[in-house]
């Protein structure tokens, strides 16, 4: 992979909080080691989530132990639609919307994501 097509898929699944300086730093970990040559492999993780979902959905349905989803609902991946989804798969679990954001708040807006997660882990 290069550095001009991380931008472009950062940027597609991102809000417009993503700065260049972002980018960069996302560049600079993934081209640590030439790990950018072996993107490719990741994608495993589709089939992954197809062979494992039962296992992984009822692993959430069956903890005893609070846990809340955060999500950045303008994401086109995993978005708002996938909120939805969770909230029925998994009812009674916390979720919060972050409106504006994408598929990485923490980066887009990690002051934003501190301020809903801080008051999650002072339970």
């Amino acid at each position: 992979m290069k550095k001009e097509k991380l931008a472009a898929s950062l940027r597609s699944v991102c809000s417009e909080g993503l700065s260049d300086a972002d980018i960069d730093a996302a560049w600079t970990l993934m081209a640590h080691k030439k790990g950018n040559l072996c993107m490719h492999l990741l994608i495993q993780y589709m089939r992954e989530r197809r062979e494992n979902r039962d296992r992984w959905v009822q692993a959430l349905q069956k903890a005893d132990m609070p846990f809340a989803l955060i999500d950045g609902v303008e994401d086109p991946i995993s978005g708002e639609h996938m909120v939805q989804r969770f909230e029925e798969l998994v009812p009674g679990k916390k979720t919060i919307r972050l409106a504006g954001l994408g598929h990485y708040p923490h980066l887009e807006d990690a002051t934003r994501v501190l301020a809903v997660l801080k008051p999650l882990l002072a339970h």
